[in-house]
């Protein structure tokens, strides 16, 4: 099944993948992965920090919801 949220948060990054689980758990504490809302983490492919954006994603999927995006 395909998500599709009503709202959509576009963040975005570079060079900060350390912030992400800390973005993500401040976003999860209004709610509004309760009321169909999304993040979607916008980062440049040619940032150094990539692969720390791709295992951040990967964790915040393991742990917490699929309304995050990367």
């Amino acid at each position: 099944m395909t998500f599709h949220p009503d709202m959509l948060i576009i963040v975005p990054s570079r060079g900060r993948p350390q912030s992400l689980p800390r973005m993500i758990d401040a976003w999860a504490g209004t709610g509004a992965f309760e009321d169909n809302a999304a993040l979607l983490f916008a980062c440049d492919a040619d940032d150094p920090t990539i692969d720390g954006y791709q295992d951040a994603y990967r964790a915040a999927l393991a742990r917490q919801t699929d309304r995050v995006l990367l």
